[in-house]
């Protein structure tokens, strides 16, 4: 009776493994004209997609697939790779399979198309029918994994902004910073000339005119809390 209670159980994990209605693995955001925000291992701006782990457990995606046609869903195989848990994984769509990194044999129209995650047993987890797209501006949700999709600042690898782009032009005249938290450059976005850069115990660090670049590169600060400000808003930086 044991043996069969085991049975059914372990029958029930798989199923719901590879059952979107458990919402374990999604599309969480993608950006399909990445002019300069974010680059890929080799250095080039490609096309992304970044999935994410909506469980406690680390998630081996061999045998799941992407696509972006709807007649040929297993187009791109996921080779022997993991997601671990409630943690993002990002997907360029490069159509440059040999370089370093996840390499899609497709890349993205900013014209509109489908999006597909597959799973192992060629169940369709997720498809996103995507609108016309702008450059530097991607398509995700929020909250991450199953908020609603929309346009956003893009954030491709980390967790997503609560404010769109279509409702973000008070927080623009202020300051929005992404990727946040940071382990390389990051994109400031403010209205304003000016902006300053101090450590945790509001020590001077920098200051950047935003007239020349809207760009800070972070691998030379240490892991830690750090402050932006743009007149009187303040902004938390995480450097990792």
């Amino acid at each position: 009776m044991k043996k069969i209670i085991l049975a059914i159980v372990l029958l029930l994990a798989t199923l719901c493994t590879y059952n979107s209605n458990c919402q374990t693995i999604g599309i969480n955001e993608f950006i399909t004209s990445n002019k300069n925000i974010v680059t890929d291992p080799s250095g080039d701006y490609d096309d992304a997609i970044e999935l994410i782990n909506l469980t406690n457990d680390t998630i081996n995606l061999l045998g799941y697939y992407l696509s972006d046609d709807t007649n040929f869903i297993t187009k791109w195989p996921f080779p022997d790779t993991f997601i671990l848990p409630n943690a993002f994984l990002v997907v360029w769509c490069d159509d440059e399979i040999t370089q370093p990194g996840l390499h899609a044999n497709f890349r993205l129209s900013t014209n509109g198309e489908a999006i597909i995650l597959v799973s192992p047993l060629l169940t369709i987890l997720e498809r996103i029918v995507y609108p016309d797209q702008s450059s530097n501006v991607s398509f995700g949700k929020y909250p991450d994994g199953n908020g609603p999709m929309r346009y956003m600042y893009p954030t491709i690898g980390y967790g997503n902004l609560s404010v769109g782009v279509k409702n973000s032009e008070s927080s623009v005249n202020n300051l929005m910073v992404f990727p946040n938290p940071a382990n390389g450059e990051i994109t400031i976005l403010s209205n304003e000339n000016k902006c300053v850069l101090y450590d945790t115990n509001f020590r001077l660090l920098e200051s950047i005119d935003l007239t020349i670049s809207n760009t800070i590169n972070t691998t030379n600060l240490k892991r830690g809390l750090y402050w932006l400000k743009v007149k009187n808003n303040l902004q938390k930086l995480i450097v990792q």
